[in-house]
């Protein structure tokens, strides 16, 4: 998944170039297409790691249920 993701930003990004217009509507598509790659990376490295980090899911309930279906 990483692969794709990678190379799908680098694709946009090299596809940004090839459009012929001025730097500053240049810079503003460039910056605004970084801005949404950056924050999907941000969002698959987020939920791709659930029970880590500051904000994260506690893995407790998932503790109880396993413990309550492995008594009987």
């Amino acid at each position: 998944m990483w692969i794709v993701v990678l190379v799908g930003a680098l694709m946009n990004i090299a596809l940004v170039w090839l459009f012929d217009m001025k730097l500053v509507s240049h810079m503003f598509l460039g910056g605004f297409l970084a801005a949404f790659m950056g924050l999907m990376i941000f969002l698959i490295a987020s939920l791709d790691n659930p029970f880590r980090g500051e904000i994260s899911i506690s893995s407790a309930p998932f503790e109880e249920i396993h413990k309550n279906l492995m008594e009987e």
